[in-house]
């Protein structure tokens, strides 16, 4: 035992490990290279040799004779089919991956041709573009939405308003209570608990979200002239806000009015950048979420019912609301709102709030009140759908008549100045005959002008050109209004 383990214990000489490296040993097939040098500028000749090496059991040898096939007969189908080749569009692929890359140079071709972007690996439409970099996703009937919204309804949850109700709470709808919080109320109460300011309804229609301290009677009415309102818009602007814009709607001028104190957090009047008001219709630019604090913003009005005429001028001023929301979404000032988030509203927000817009005051105050005062409406057999314009031209000639464009271009609106309804009145006039005067240059400009709105470019200088061509036909746009 301990000699074995001696001998085990002794070094191992390299002579005794060593193994010898194989020989290589080089086939050479003097028969195939015979046949295949007296064929290879033959195709027919080529074809019988693969056919010979097949059945000879010389696959690779075949492979080599199938190149120099192709080669002379680039069509030959058996042989490319035996290379493994792919028959695509008149064309052959030799893998597929080179047959993906094709139809993927193909398909950007095609794309590009219909005029799609790519986004994230796929062709999408110009128009998805911006829904689809906010993360928004199509539901079934093709609106934009928020994929947890989407996964909601999908999950069988129900929509109340913009609150999501689980579907065993659906019976407590189907008696007609409201999920006030986490309470259940009758309609009745329910209107008393949204009639806060803080705790207002919050009601979405289609383009916007209306929040209101109004009935909810007043608040359908609203609604359905918002609606109509938002449809003027999209005629002016050539395209929708990517997100629903909000509107407030108040039940009374002095809710109103609190509502604009708090907003700038003042109980004494604001400067004149703030809170701009034309018709009984401001844009709350300094309007914080009660809770969060996070910035809103909206055009506000109020309706109330009880005041003489306060159903016919609610009409007019919730309409002019929404366009004012809807122009401050198509030209937001994403840069002051990111400052003020959570945090007080002071006059350096507001200069910078303004100092960001690229769409004219003029303009933007224009397109709100011509879906205010002088869009078209629908009426029955023998109404007169232009009746909106006439009224609002005969309170322009009350107001003083039309001023001078290069004014009306500037509009210096706020607070101390008591010609701003005149100012805006007669800017919607502008718009008005943007749309329905005819004229045909500005026909043309306006397309221009919506063409660059629905590809995201800077829409500066087609104003001027616009405010330019107005000038131009001052004669026209004076006997359009017959002033």
């Amino acid at each position: 035992m301990l000699f074995s383990l001696l001998i085990s214990a002794l070094p191992v000489t390299v002579a005794e490990t060593a193994v010898p490296a194989p020989i290589p040993i080089l086939l050479t097939d003097e028969e195939f290279d015979r046949r295949y040098a007296a064929a290879k500028k033959d195709a027919k000749k080529l074809w019988s040799l693969v056919l010979w090496c097949e059945d000879t059991d010389r696959e690779k040898s075949a492979r080599k004779a199938l190149r120099a096939l192709i080669r002379l007969e680039p069509n030959h189908a058996e042989a490319r089919k035996r290379l493994g080749h792919i028959r695509y569009d008149k064309r052959w692929f030799t893998t597929e991956k080179k047959l993906a890359e094709y139809k993927a140079q193909q398909a950007a071709e095609r794309a590009r041709e219909l005029g799609l972007v790519e986004f994230q690996g796929e062709w999408v439409s110009p128009k998805d573009l911006p829904y689809l970099k906010k993360g928004l996703v199509k539901d079934p009937d093709g609106v934009w939405v928020d994929p947890e919204d989407l996964r909601r309804a999908e999950e069988g949850w129900l929509r109340q308003d913009l609150v999501w109700v689980a579907p065993e709470d659906a019976p407590k709808m189907e008696q007609g209570l409201w999920k006030c919080g986490d309470v259940w109320m009758s309609l009745d109460e329910a209107e008393r608990y949204h009639s806060r300011v803080d705790r207002c309804w919050e009601i979405p229609g289609i383009g916007f979200v209306l929040r209101t301290t109004c009935s909810r009677e007043v608040a359908g009415k609203a609604m359905a002239q918002m609606e109509r309102a938002y449809r003027d818009m999209e005629r002016i602007y050539g395209r929708r806000p990517i997100r629903p814009v909000p509107v407030f709607l108040a039940d009374t001028k002095d809710q109103l009015g609190t509502v604009c104190a708090e907003a700038t957090r003042q109980r004494q009047p604001v400067d004149g950048r703030r809170l701009i008001e034309s018709m009984k219709v401001v844009f709350a630019e300094s309007w914080l979420h009660p809770e969060d604090k996070s910035w809103i913003g909206a055009g506000a009005a109020w309706w109330d019912p009880k005041e003489e005429h306060g159903d016919a001028y609610g009409v007019h001023q919730a309409r002019m609301a929404l366009g004012l929301s809807y122009a401050d979404a198509m030209d937001p000032s994403p840069n002051a709102v990111a400052s003020v988030e959570g945090r007080a509203v002071n006059a350096r927000f507001t200069d910078a709030f303004y100092r960001e817009k690229k769409i004219p005051a003029w303009f933007s105050w224009g397109a709100a009140c011509y879906a205010s005062r002088y869009y078209i409406d629908i009426v029955g057999t023998g109404g007169n759908p232009h009746w909106t314009r006439e009224w609002s031209v005969e309170n322009l000639k009350l107001a003083g008549g039309l001023p001078n464009l290069a004014t009306v271009f500037q509009l210096p609106l706020g607070t101390q100045n008591r010609d701003s309804d005149r100012l805006v009145l007669a800017a919607g006039l502008l718009v008005a005959f943007i749309l329905d005067g005819g004229c045909e240059p500005l026909s043309k400009i306006h397309g221009e002008l919506k063409a660059a709105f629905q590809a995201g470019e800077d829409p500066g200088k087609i104003f001027n050109a616009l405010r330019m061509e107005i000038l131009r036909h001052e004669t026209e746009l004076r006997a359009f209004a017959q002033l």
